[in-house]
C-alpha cells in the first residue's frame, strides 16, 4: 500500500533535564542544528492554528496541502488521528538552540517560533508523542522489534543524529528525509530489503494496529 509505506518519513534528542516523577524520564528535544535541510516551512494557516493550540487541526491542514510531498501529507493525516489529548504550544521563551520538544509528563509539544515552524520539527515531535509511551515499555513487542533493528543498523550510521538512541532512530526515520535516504542505502549483510524498508514495515503495522486496521 503506497500511502501506508509513505507514512513513515519524518522525526530529536533527549535533553539532560530530568523530569520529577516522569515515567519516561526525559524531555525529547530536537536541536535547531539538527533540522533537516529539506524541511519545509509551515503554511501561515498552519502556524496560526498551532498558535491557537489546535494540534489536530494543524495536522489536518498539513494533510490537505497539495503542494507538499504525499509522504508528508499522508503522515500528517495518520498522526492527526492518533494525537489524542496531546497539547501544543508555540513557546517564545524556548531556548534558541531547541527547535522543538515533547514533554511526556505534561503530554505537551513546544515549538520554537523562530526555528521550529517547519514540517520536520512538528512531525518529529508529534511522532515522539505518539510513540514515546510504547517505546518506554521495554517489554512491548514493538520496542523489542525496533531495538533489534536499531542495534543491527547502528554500526552503519556513523555520526547521524538518529544513531543516538532508539527514540531518535525512530523519530528521525519518520521526519528527516536525509536520514531516510541513509537508511535506504543500508542492506545489512547483503539482505535484499533495506534498513528503511524493514523499519517501515514495523512502524506501518504498529500504526495500522493503532487505528484498527489489519497488518500487512
Amino acid at each position: 500500500n503506497s500511502s501506508d509505506s509513505g507514512i513513515v518519513r519524518t522525526l530529536g534528542k533527549k535533553s539532560n533535564k530530568k523530569l520529577k516523577n516522569n515515567p519516561y524520564d526525559l524531555f525529547y528535544d530536537l536541536p535547531t542544528a539538527q533540522i533537516s535541510t529539506l524541511a519545509m516551512k509551515l503554511h501561515p494557516r498552519v502556524r496560526a492554528i498551532l498558535r491557537a493550540g489546535d494540534l489536530r487541526g494543524a495536522l489536518e491542514e498539513i494533510g490537505l496541502n497539495p503542494t507538499l510531498p504525499k509522504e508528508i501529507t499522508d503522515l500528517a493525516k495518520k498522526l492527526g488521528g492518533l494525537v489524542g489529548t496531546t497539547k501544543v504550544k508555540v513557546n517564545e521563551k524556548i531556548k534558541e538552540e531547541t527547535a522543538g520538544r515533547f514533554n511526556p509528563k505534561t503530554n505537551t509539544i513546544e515549538i520554537n517560533p523562530a526555528s521550529g515552524m517547519n514540517t520536520h520539527v512538528l512531525l518529529h515531535e508529534v511522532y515522539h508523542a505518539v510513540t514515546s509511551a510504547t517505546l518506554a515499555n521495554k517489554s512491548h513487542p514493538l520496542t523489542k522489534q525496533l531495538n533489534a533493528l536499531y542495534n543491527e543498523v547502528k554500526p552503519y550510521l556513523g555520526t547521524a543524529y538518529g544513531a543516538q538512541s532508539l527514540d531518535e532512530f525512530v523519530s528521525e526515520s519518520q521526519s528527516n528525509t536525509e536520514f531516510r535516504q541513509e537508511l535506504a542505502s543500508i542492506n545489512i549483510k547483503g539482505q535484499p530489503v533495506t534498513a528503511l524498508q524493514r523499519l517501515n514495515n514495523i512502524l506501518v503495522n504498529f500504526l495500522r494496529r493503532l487505528i484498527g486496521r489489519d497488518t500487512v
